[in-house]
């Protein structure tokens, strides 16, 4: 295995890279489930503003929702449009969630290679003896 000393102290190589994979991915499941949060909050915010006042959606001070929604999720919104589409609301979340779950195979590989130390894996070699043939003499 791959030991090596640091300030006195050996450290194995597979946990300490697993250690840090398994930290950055903790990282990014935190940042993607909080930019999801936030783009449900606001994708629900401009819904509840369109739905309130449909009429007085394009003169009134609201359109900074839009501006919102574009700027989290890079979602447009007409300042025309009456409801937001089950499309835009989908495209909107699909992108967070994406790097959740992207966020969370990473995890999973970490974890992989910090156990992977611990792995054992035992190599057999198995040998069929098999009968002589025998030939017909003609």
């Amino acid at each position: 295995m791959l030991y090596f000393r640091i300030g006195g102290v050996e450290v194995h190589l597979l946990k300490l890279c697993g250690a840090l994979i398994l930290f950055a991915a903790l990282l990014g499941i935190l940042n993607a489930s909080a930019v999801m949060w936030q783009s449900w909050g606001i994708i629900d915010s401009v819904k509840k503003s369109i739905s309130n006042n449909p009429v007085e959606f394009e003169a009134s001070p609201k359109v900074e929702c839009i501006d919102s929604v574009f700027k989290v999720t890079g979602t447009c919104v007409s300042p025309k449009q009456t409801r937001i589409d089950n499309t835009q609301y989908w495209i909107a979340l699909s992108g967070p969630i994406m790097m959740l779950l992207f966020w969370a195979a990473v995890f999973v590989f970490g974890w992989m290679v910090y156990n992977l130390g611990r792995a054992f894996i035992p190599i057999e070699e198995d040998e069929k003896e098999l009968p002589e043939r025998t030939r017909r003499k003609k």
